[in-house]
């Protein structure tokens, strides 16, 4: 197969999956691991592309939020590194907020029955906070259907009137 083809089959792949594995790739082309390992390559260097281990992932331009199922299935080691971390800096009594997002999902994955008050803009946090027992407070405003988020001015003046010991937020 032709350089030309195997690159324009690799963006296909992306632009159907948002990311792809070098397995898959070299079993769909057909080619040998170095060979499209060095196709991967020139396409990031075109910047068709990001590599990322195992494989590449699409680019998306600051103005493109990814959903929150794309988010999920990214970084999950570091995240959830970063999720044990913040609740070590979790102590009894205390009241926080966790904005919505994957790293501080696992964060709520990680709070057991503790003696603290949680505020969160995120839907699916607030049912499992409340699942787990824990006191929550969810921030009202315009949904963000790709983040999951409420946002907007109702979120933005309710925040304004809180008070927190901690505040877990995404970047």
């Amino acid at each position: 197969m032709l350089k030309s083809e195997r690159k324009r089959l690799i963006m296909d792949q992306l632009n159907q999956a948002d990311f792809v594995t070098l397995d898959h790739l070299v079993s769909l082309l057909k080619s040998s691991e170095s060979t499209v390992r060095r196709d991967l390559d020139e396409l990031e260097a075109e910047h068709k592309l990001h590599r990322i281990h195992g494989g590449a992932e699409k680019l998306h331009s600051l103005q493109e939020e990814l959903s929150v199922q794309q988010k999920a299935i990214k970084n999950v080691q570091e995240k959830k590194l970063i999720a044990h971390a913040a609740k070590e800096r979790i102590c009894q009594g205390d009241v926080i907020f966790i904005e919505a997002g994957t790293t501080n999902e696992l964060l709520v994955d990680c709070l057991n029955r503790i003696d603290i008050t949680v505020v969160t803009n995120s839907i699916h946090h607030a049912i499992k906070l409340v699942e787990r027992q824990i006191p929550t407070v969810m921030i009202g405003g315009d949904v963000k259907i790709p983040t999951d988020a409420n946002v907007g001015p109702i979120a933005v003046q309710q925040l304004s009137q809180l008070n927190f010991d901690r505040a877990f937020l995404g970047t």
